[in-house]
């Protein structure tokens, strides 16, 4: 590709200098959020946002090969017990657009996307580092370099804010640890510590129920045992009930908080040499490990302490944990076996599973050094298949069911309502999908749609982050998720499990395979009552054959009930025993 033919500018804030007056092939991409006056001048610009499209299989293969080798080189002097495992850096993938994996996918991405020829691209990075990263990458490649405006003042601004939200985080946390209390426990039989988060809204319900696990601790009790359930409150404020579960500030001392709180903000990583593509990436690697964006690390290192902590006064013979490639999972395990060497430990997978998720990858090397549990029990045989084919696992995997309560009959009355629920994922990214969607609202003309955000994103500061939304287009539903699917005609998803409850009770689904350089489809490979589309003459088409589809689920529901039936799998008592077996001899 020639270099005067596709141009990058590298720019800490959009304006309109920069901006040629008009042109097709003129695209913004961002890993961060805009500004109110950026989406003023996209909007009066008529910029739009670059897509990344979809690698192909030999494409995927290929990037895989390279970030394998690269990954190894960050890890390679890592061993199971270091501090670094319980650092976001280390999961590839916190938080999804804005992470060091996410990084090396994106430009491998752009440089494989054959249909622009020519392109002028407006990247606004999140740091100084990742600026760097796309100027090296531009010019390995042949682009124009036309600005390049990250200079020591953004540099400056950008310590300053991060020491803002290190102070921001130290004091929420503070007030965690405040309003939690002390908690006392008393164990009598053998017992399982179940590690778990939940939100505050269960406090509200007369009896408990695990986002995750949900009723295990009755059938642990009718097995003779003890359960434990500690985690951290997702949304929480207030103590919990009898009950619920103990909240691991409340099993800390505020020694050991303060402790904690002084291990991660003193850590600092060291990275030499660790270049993906001739493309060096070791600072940006030790900017992640120290930087206060999010809360990760805080509640990886309090995990650590508090499960520490408690397995040295209470011998358990079993640790549970929801896996989903988080590090606090990880903070746990080196707890727990640091404190209690001869436990067990089975990481429990309960969501749904894509390549994409970088999360989930391991290296070779990475399985041999990362904190890993000793099974890893799986919600459905599909899922087992799907994570078994992703992460390399050497350990045993085996299928159990779904603890989760999953409505998998909900009753339907057929209407000529012409509604769209459309669902989406729960990470802030998602607000580049619901764009897209107000780019093309066009196709939703004669349709009632509804948008139903995830709880983890609140569904109004979505809508401001859309430059192409404008109020009418769609309507964000505030009913509950089985009443939505009562009303829906069809769903639209791109990664939610919602798609596999909507093939349950006989719905069409349709997949938004929209920017997704890797396939982000949990239910990849089922064709009965599925379409998935990559751009608006797909997805127009597609509802144009959501009433043939919707036949022939009511004609032939089992071909849909077969293929999803063993994602999430129902309870019984075999499959329930994983669960409970203590197998420590076996390890």
């Amino acid at each position: 590709m020639q270099g005067q033919l596709r141009k990058i500018h590298i720019l800490s804030s959009l304006n309109p200098q920069a901006i040629p007056p008009s042109g097709k092939e003129i695209y913004y991409y961002c890993t961060r959020k805009l500004f109110p006056a950026e989406i003023q001048l996209i909007q009066a610009r008529g910029l739009k946002r670059y897509y990344l499209k979809s690698l192909r299989e030999e494409q995927a293969v290929a990037f895989f090969e390279d970030f394998d080798k690269f990954w190894d080189g960050v890890i390679k002097d890592k061993r199971p017990e270091d501090r670094f495992w319980r650092n976001s850096v280390s999961s590839k993938m916190l938080e999804w657009e804005n992470s060091v994996g996410y990084l090396a996918l994106t430009p491998f991405t752009i440089t494989e996307d054959a249909s622009k020829d020519a392109m002028e691209l407006f990247i606004l990075p999140d740091s100084r580092q990742e600026a760097c990263i796309w100027h090296a990458w531009a010019l390995g490649q042949g682009w124009t370099v036309v600005e390049d405006n990250f200079g020591l003042g953004q540099r400056v601004v950008q310590e300053i804010e991060n020491i803002t939200r290190s102070l921001r985080l130290v004091f929420l946390f503070f007030m965690k640890k405040w309003r939690a209390g002390p908690s006392f426990i008393q164990l009598k039989r053998k017992a399982i510590l179940v590690i778990t988060l939940f939100y505050s809204g269960a406090n509200l319900k007369e009896k408990y129920e695990d986002l995750f696990f949900g009723n295990l601790s009755e059938d642990i009790d009718r097995k003779g045992m003890d359960a434990l359930f500690m985690g951290d409150g997702i949304d929480q404020k207030q103590k919990t009930k009898e009950g619920w579960p103990v909240n691991i500030y409340s099993l800390m001392s505020w020694f050991d908080f303060f402790a904690g709180l002084w291990s991660v903000v003193n850590y600092r990583a060291s990275f030499i040499g660790c270049s993906f593509r001739g493309v060096d990436f070791s600072s940006i690697l030790e900017w992640h490990a120290r930087r206060f964006r999010y809360d990760f690390n805080l509640t990886a290192e309090f995990f650590y302490r508090a499960v520490g902590r408690v397995s040295k006064k209470h011998p358990f013979e079993k640790m549970l944990f929801p896996f989903e490639g988080n590090i606090f999972e990880r903070g746990a395990i080196q707890a727990f076996r640091r404190a209690n060497p001869s436990g067990v430990i089975d990481g429990y997978s309960h969501a749904v599973v894509y390549p994409l998720n970088l999360k989930l990858h391991l290296t070779l090397l990475e399985a041999d050094l990362s904190p890993q549990p000793d099974r890893y029990l799986v919600c459905g045989e599909h899922a087992k298949n799907m994570l078994t084919r992703i992460r390399r696992i050497k350990v045993p995997v085996i299928s159990v069911c779904s603890l989760r309560s999953i409505q998998r009959k909900i009753e339907r009355i057929p209407t000529l309502s012409r509604e769209i629920l459309i669902v989406l994922d729960g990470v802030w990214s998602t607000t580049y999908l619901l764009n897209w969607l107000c780019e093309h609202s066009k196709v939703f003309k004669g349709y009632k749609v509804m948008i139903r955000p995830h709880p983890n994103v609140n569904g109004q500061r979505l809508w401001r982050q859309c430059p192409d939304y404008s109020d009418g287009l769609f309507s964000i539903s505030h009913r509950s998720l089985n009443d939505d699917l009562r009303e829906a005609d069809c769903v639209l998803y791109r990664q939610s499990s919602v798609g596999v409850m909507a093939l349950m009770n006989k719905i069409p689904i349709i997949q938004l395979n929209i920017d997704l350089p890797l396939s982000g489809d949990p239910l990849e490979g089922i064709d009965k009552g599925r379409i998935s589309v990559t751009d608006e003459k797909g997805l127009r088409e597609a509802l144009g054959r959501v009433p043939d589809l919707s036949r022939s689920l009511s004609l032939n529901p089992q071909e849909a009930l077969a293929q999803v039936q063993n994602y999430f799998v129902e309870p019984s008592v075999e499959m329930l025993n994983p669960f409970m077996e203590l197998y420590a001899e076996k390890v």
